[in-house]
């Protein structure tokens, strides 16, 4: 705790490293919490909050990270860091449920953020199986971005077991519009075709 109290505020990283040595602490988030309480809103950088994250992973306390959030996006020049960071730690540790819920928040604070709709719409679609979620955000992705090949691939690929043939119809205007024209489609879309 001293070494907390003798950081000043506009030394993030530093003060972020210094926590290594108090992660067995019970007291470790309270003590995150005030430190963090003393940033200003929107000042600390995108890669400090990336740093942190990864720091804090590679110590195995990524419940400082999800304890503490809404703090880190507080203080963040771009709020919504935390909520991806968080979004993409937990899809790698295959916790899906988890990396949806940050997803959420991702998309709370950036509803106009088309690739991290789309990106949702595939973690629904395929680690959760819940291809209405995924159609779901597939659609507020293509609202945004009305060509979105990647929005267009996830939505078809989640109506394909209910109704393959609005599947077809969906990237059937990516296969080119004439014979000899380039597919947009990746192969295994093609294949659906």
């Amino acid at each position: 705790e001293a070494i907390l109290n003798q950081l000043p505020t506009n030394s993030f990283l530093n003060f972020i490293v210094s926590t290594k040595d108090l992660t067995s602490s019970p007291r470790l988030i309270d003590l995150i919490s005030k430190q963090l309480g003393n940033i200003k809103t929107g000042t600390i950088e995108d890669g400090d909050i990336m740093y942190a994250v990864d720091f804090f992973n590679s110590l195995n306390c990524v419940d400082v990270l999800t304890e503490l959030a809404d703090e880190f996006s507080r203080i963040s020049e771009y709020p919504s860091t935390i909520f991806n960071e968080l979004m993409h730690l937990f899809w790698e540790k295959n916790e899906y449920h988890k990396a949806a819920e940050y997803g959420r928040k991702l998309t709370d604070v950036e509803p106009f953020n088309s690739s991290a709709w789309t990106e949702l719409a595939d973690l629904y679609n395929v680690h959760l199986a819940n291809p209405q979620a995924a159609v779901e955000c597939a659609d507020f992705a293509l609202a945004i971005e009305p060509n979105s090949l990647g929005a267009l691939i996830v939505k078809s690929s989640a109506l394909y077991e209910q109704n393959p043939e609005e599947s077809r119809n969906i990237v059937a205007p990516c296969q080119g519009e004439s014979r000899g024209s380039e597919s947009r489609l990746p192969l295994h879309m093609k294949i659906i075709g």
